[in-house]
C-alpha cells in the first residue's frame, strides 16, 4: 500500500475483483502462472520478481533501484528471474518495464552494491 492508501492489485482482463474505492485493479493477461503464489487462507500474491516489476510503475528510479537491490541481496530473487518477468512486457507503451530491465542490467555482479 502506497502513500495514497490504495491497495493495488493485478486481475485478469474483464474481471471486477472489488468495488471498494481503496482498491485499484490493473487488468492484464500478461502474467505467468509461476508469478502467482497461493498463501494461507486462499490469498494469492505475486512472486518477488513480479512484484519488483510491478512496482516499477509507481516508484522513482532511485527508489526502484533500492527495491531491486533489496530483492536480490535479500535472496528473494535473482537478476535472471526479474528479467524473465520483464522480457515479455517490453513494449513501447510499457516504459516502466524497460526501466526495471535497465536497472537490472546496470547492476554490478555479485552481492549487494
Amino acid at each position: 500500500m502506497g502513500s495514497d492508501l490504495t491497495v493495488h492489485v493485478i486481475a485478469p482482463p474483464a474481471s471486477n475483483p472489488s468495488v471498494e474505492p481503496w482498491i485499484r485493479a490493473y487488468r492484464t493477461a500478461a502474467i505467468a502462472p509461476a508469478d502467482i503464489i497461493d498463501v494461507d487462507g486462499g490469498l494469492r500474491v505475486t512472486s518477488v520478481p513480479r512484484t519488483v516489476v510491478d512496482l516499477s510503475r509507481f516508484l522513482s528510479v532511485r527508489d526502484l533501484r533500492s527495491v531491486v537491490d533489496q530483492a536480490i541481496a535479500g535472496k528473494g530473487t535473482t537478476p535472471a528471474e526479474i528479467m524473465r518477468v520483464v522480457e515479455p512486457l517490453l513494449t513501447p507503451r510499457r516504459r516502466w518495464a524497460r526501466t526495471v530491465g535497465e536497472l537490472v542490467a546496470q547492476r554490478p555482479a555479485g552481492g549487494a552494491p
